[in-house]
């Protein structure tokens, strides 16, 4: 087994105390916390429109089971309808989409087919349910200035919440960001997979050329 072998497979644990997560960590996770800095921009622009950035700059609904909320909504609402409400509907449905709709049961597997962008819509323009009908806000307890854009688009790609496409907004505290799982996903992505680093667990890990 080969020493990038042996770091992907390392235990939580084990991994944060390796030599070349702590190079990773040093050379490419630089990191300012700027909590009082940020949400002071963020209050002031709901005065001042000229603020460097506001909410509206970051998606601010937790999506982390984004299909599965809207889905349950649905059909709360399908539950509340009437049954000629339900049967026009089914039909409408089958119609276009060449289905045989009958039961909620049925019409539930027919929402789990479809797309996050396609259930998005179906929300919207049937049963008129937006994104705050269905989804929680998402909880940022801290935010981070980060100097590597490609630590913002790797935590961007995971869902994380992103300002200005340099603040990281974190959804935890309490301990220090390498134990967060989202850090350690981008090592064993970026670090070892895509760029494809010489290590050498007798040597020093070299530098990114």
């Amino acid at each position: 087994m080969n020493r990038k072998q042996q770091l992907k497979n390392c235990t939580f644990g084990k991994l944060q105390s390796t030599e070349e997560f702590k190079h990773f960590c040093d050379t490419y996770l630089d990191v300012w916390l700027m909590n009082e800095e940020v949400e002071y921009i963020l209050k002031q622009s709901l005065e001042d429109s000229e603020a460097p950035f506001s909410y509206e700059d970051f998606d601010q609904y937790d999506r982390t089971n984004f299909k599965e909320e809207c889905i349950n909504k649905i059909i709360e609402e399908l539950n509340n309808l009437d049954d000629e409400e339900q049967k026009e509907l089914f039909n409408e449905t089958n119609k276009e989409n060449n289905l045989k709709i009958k039961t909620n049961g049925d019409y539930e597997v027919y929402l789990n087919a479809l797309g996050n962008e396609e259930i998005q819509k179906l929300a919207e323009d049937t049963f008129n349910l937006y994104e705050d009908d269905y989804l929680n806000y998402t909880e940022v307890m801290q935010w981070f200035y980060i100097c590597d854009d490609r630590i913002i688009d790797q935590l961007e790609d995971r869902g994380e919440v992103i300002l200005n496409n340099k603040f990281w907004g974190r959804q935890a505290f309490g301990q220090s960001i390498t134990m967060d799982s989202v850090i350690i996903d981008i090592f064993k992505e970026w670090y070892l997979e895509l760029y494809g680093l010489p290590f050498n667990i007798n040597k020093e890990v070299e530098e990114w050329k």
